[in-house]
């Protein structure tokens, strides 16, 4: 088959279906990119700002062993099971 100089290569249509494709995909990708960005920004933030216990007494200087007995008192007062970690563990697992 024969054919003209003005006949070879690619089409008008093939280049721009290609050119279209890879824009579609270009900016699908660019607004993947933005949704992960965002999630990491949002965890580094909620894991930037640490925990901070308020119900904590201040510590004891032990000098003698009543000081001792002092200071296992005051932590047996803490309460250990009040779920706070729990629900902090779950809301991080969440974001995971």
């Amino acid at each position: 088959m024969k054919t003209n100089k003005l006949q070879s290569g690619f089409s008008l249509v093939t280049i721009l279906v290609i050119v279209v494709a890879v824009a579609i995909v270009g900016y699908v990708g660019f607004r993947g990119y933005e949704v992960v960005k965002s999630n990491m920004d949002s965890n580094e933030a909620a894991l930037s700002q640490p925990a901070v216990a308020d119900d904590v007494p201040a510590a004891i200087e032990v000098v003698d062993t009543s000081d001792l007995d002092e200071a296992s008192a005051l932590l047996d007062q803490i309460d250990l099971d009040d779920g706070t970690d729990e629900a902090l563990l779950d809301s991080e697992m969440a974001a995971f």
